[in-house]
């Protein structure tokens, strides 16, 4: 399987970055752990329900034309399945993440956001989880 090239990640992240800001949708990052919480959500969440946490309070946005707004949602879906893949294979996912470029410290706060919003979006799910008697399921939860 191949990961992202950096321009599969350079051109979601400039169609994230498209998004109107003042909807606050997600950051390459949040979205990289979003669709991880997605993917490893207890319940499937389709795409219908999962989309307005991307787009951002401000409902989905508009776009130039057709042409655009289907290029953005294949760039969406084109990461959302590469993840899903890389998460089937152990060692082979590797999170989206920032580096502060005074000290090269990982910025993992903006992918754990986006984690637990796709968390927030199923708690039931996961707190079936807690309730369970799996001492590894329990355990990942925790940490």
């Amino acid at each position: 399987m191949e990961w992202h090239s950096d321009e599969d990640l350079r051109k979601l992240e400039e169609a994230l970055m498209a998004l109107p800001e003042e909807n606050d949708p997600m950051l390459l990052p949040e979205f990289d752990g979003f669709c991880a919480g997605l993917i490893t959500s207890p319940e499937m969440i389709p795409p219908s329900v999962w989309l307005a946490k991307v787009w951002g309070e401000g409902g989905a946005p508009e776009f130039e034309s057709l042409a655009d707004m289907q290029a953005t949602l294949d760039l969406l879906m084109a990461h959302y399945n590469r993840v899903a893949t890389a998460l089937m294979m152990p060692g082979e996912y590797f999170p989206v993440m920032d580096e502060d470029q005074r000290n090269g410290d990982i910025l993992w706060e903006f992918w754990m956001l986006g984690f637990l919003a796709a968390m927030q979006l199923r708690p039931e799910a996961w707190g079936k989880i807690a309730a369970s008697r799996n001492v590894r399921a329990i355990k990942a939860l925790k940490k």
